[in-house]
């Protein structure tokens, strides 16, 4: 069990039993009951029996939604209302279920909190989800059930009180999005928008603060697109304003010549945006690579320093006597530094040979007495090349990033320059002022446009004044939460270097970088291997981005939870060779060891993960489940059936 700290703010539940009631999929064991009693849960199958079935039925019975990925995440309500969605449900389960299951089949999870059980039954299809909800509080102290819709407002209200959350919508967000790895493979490292609120709910200096900076995100983005569209709205009646000037000039070639201009000011437009989001994306770079030169620069010191630390103390223990100024001198001039004489060299030369001080005749120890500081200070040679190479290569890369920046900063103002010189030979491009002096109809209908157009100006400034006010409350906010990641993120980011590094076997670091464009918010994690940036999911293997990514959310849940941390993951072993399979094993073995709990599916094979896993939990910490129990395997696989026997033998071996 993780120990409460500062950061340790929430207790989501742990998940002790799970029971399906007349789920036919499973066609052996329909009503199948388990229950967890091991701090790692792996359920095992072969393929197309139902193993990612399982995983969406426990979340849907934890939080009553059904997970599923928006092209863009936007706030926890409204992924909410969307994932709760009836239909969403009905369209998930109907054709898992027959026809005679589907008025009956239930979903059953008993979830635990200190002192507090619940178990939870939902109908996984009709029109109510929850039908019955049993509550014990100090063991048998006190049970109560309850039904239907009393069921489900109970159940929220106590999982909001239970875990200390703002809301029942946020259980949901942490539930899907941060503690579960599915067959979706969401990448919530590179889910800026997610990740920002899962970095509220774990920085933030209140629960309510991530409800708060989830409005004001959505505030600035209706408010924003208001005013733009009554900018278009208003560039509208112009546009049609300027048609009616036309016609009574008679330029009827007027209209093409204006979509044209129009269309070359929107392509300068787009290239002055793509080089700004260049140089952005430069800077961030060349920052982060400042810091990994200080750090090497640092660190080349550092063994300077000890070296010659080393060094020092050696020729104060060890026969190093030829090295004293006196003796050089001695020894290059054939003269007693002391007393003047001549052609003393070779006894001074025959006094250091006897280990002998050249000066008084007391010993002074042999060489071989001092091949441990020799050692050492060559160890440390090698330890400095290394450092100084590092340090180069960061140099090096510091030079080029440079380059790039200073590059990218030309093509910005090479881009400006060509949006303004295009602007002053096309001054309408931008704006439209139209004259008013012709018939008294269509005169009248100018002016009218120009009216529109002057209102939808108006209320645009107006929503673009309060997109600023909205804007500026959530810097705040957004100051507030890049103060207290730095203030408080050793630990996490300790966790997350720890996970991710058992698996990659690289050297792995991760900042925070604070969106802050006129039309950006939030925060996103830059990440980093072996000093080299990684801002996108392409730039690391696909492998790698899978276990990067439930590195990261092992240590959001670790880091934010005051009790034990629950991670639900997906068959993950599917696109590892074998060497990485071992490096996962390991890690999820790590997490399991450091308090934490994993319910996980995994193929039916001997792969080096499930042994890695139960040789090291062994059957006092690994739980193994067999859906081979309860449900039947397809003729293909029937076929095969002592293959996946001796799979399972070969895992029960090791859990021994």
């Amino acid at each position: 069990m993780n120990s409460a700290t500062p950061e340790s703010r929430y207790n989501l539940p742990i998940i002790g039993g799970i029971h399906f009631s007349g789920f036919d999929l499973f066609r052996k064991e329909p009503d199948v009951a388990v229950n967890i009693y091991r701090s790692l849960f792996c359920l095992i199958g072969a393929n197309g029996l139902g193993k990612s079935t399982f995983l969406t039925s426990l979340l849907y019975g934890t939080t009553g939604a059904i997970p599923y990925r928006a092209p863009r995440f936007s706030t926890a309500h409204e992924y909410a209302e969307e994932a709760t969605r009836l239909d969403r449900r009905h369209d998930y389960f109907a054709g898992r279920l027959s026809e005679a299951a589907a008025e009956h089949a239930t979903i059953g999870v008993r979830l635990t909190w200190p002192g507090t059980s619940a178990f939870v039954t939902r109908r996984l299809l009709g029109p109510s989800a929850v039908s019955s909800l049993e509550l014990t509080v100090n063991g048998t102290a006190s049970v109560s059930k309850l039904e239907n819709e009393t069921a489900d407002s109970v159940f929220r209200e106590l999982v909001v009180k239970e875990s200390g959350l703002p809301s029942f919508d946020q259980f949901i967000f942490l539930m899907h999005y941060v503690c579960t790895f599915d067959e979706d493979r969401h990448l919530l490292l590179w889910d800026s928008v997610a990740l920002t609120n899962a970095l509220y709910l774990a920085f933030g200096s209140d629960a309510e603060q991530s409800v708060r900076a989830s409005d004001l995100k959505r505030e600035v983005e209706r408010r924003g697109s208001r005013a733009r569209n009554r900018r278009f709205a208003a560039k509208q009646s112009l546009d049609e304003a300027k048609k009616l000037r036309k016609t009574l000039a008679g330029d009827e070639n007027g209209e093409l010549t204006d979509e044209a201009t129009l269309e070359r000011f929107q392509q300068l437009n787009n290239r002055l945006d793509e080089a700004a989001l260049r140089v952005q994306r430069k800077d961030a770079e060349l920052r982060q690579t400042e810091v990994i030169v200080a750090d090497r620069s640092a660190l080349l010191t550092e063994f300077q320093l000890e070296y010659d630390q080393t060094f020092t103390a050696r020729a104060e223990a060890a026969s190093i006597a030829r090295h004293h100024p006196l003796v050089r001198s001695t020894l290059r001039s054939d003269r007693c530094a002391i007393c003047a004489n001549t052609g003393v060299a070779q006894t001074i030369e025959a006094s250091i040979e006897r280990s002998l001080c050249p000066f008084c005749g007391s010993g002074i120890g042999s060489s071989e007495e001092h091949r441990e500081s020799i050692d050492k200070l060559k160890n440390l040679d090698r330890q400095i090349e290394k450092a100084r190479t590092a340090l180069t290569k960061a140099l090096d890369r510091r030079g080029r990033l440079r380059d790039d920046y200073e590059t990218s900063l030309n093509a910005e103002d090479a881009a400006r320059n060509a949006r303004e010189e295009f602007l002053a030979a096309n001054p309408d491009a931008d704006r439209d002022i139209p004259s008013e002096n012709e018939t008294a109809k269509l005169n009248a209908a100018i002016k009218r446009l120009h009216e529109e157009a002057e209102r939808f100006i108006m209320q645009s400034k107006k929503e673009y004044s309060d997109r600023d006010r909205a804007r500026q409350e959530l810097r705040t906010i957004e100051r507030d939460l890049q103060k207290r990641f730095n203030l408080d993120s050793e630990r996490f980011t300790a966790l997350f270097k720890s996970y991710a590094e058992q698996f990659v076997g690289l050297t792995v670091d991760i900042d925070l970088e604070h969106r802050k464009g006129l039309n950006e918010t939030g925060f996103e994690l830059l990440l980093s291997l072996e000093d080299q940036a990684r801002s996108r999911a392409e730039d690391v293997s696909e492998s790698q981005r899978f276990f990067l990514d439930i590195a990261l959310r092992m240590a959001l849940a670790e880091f934010a939870s005051s009790e034990v941390a629950t991670l639900l993951i997906d068959t993950p072993e599917g696109s590892l060779d074998i060497t990485y399979e071992a490096r996962a094993g390991q890690m999820f073995s790590d997490f399991v060891e450091g308090g934490n709990a994993i319910l996980m599916t995994a193929n039916l094979r001997s792969s080096a993960m499930l042994r890695r896993l139960a040789e090291s939990q062994k059957k006092a910490g690994m739980q193994i489940e067999r859906m081979t129990d309860w449900t039947d395997l397809s003729d293909v696989q029937r076929a095969e059936e002592e293959l996946f026997t001796q799979a399972f033998e070969e895992i029960d071996r090791a859990l021994q």
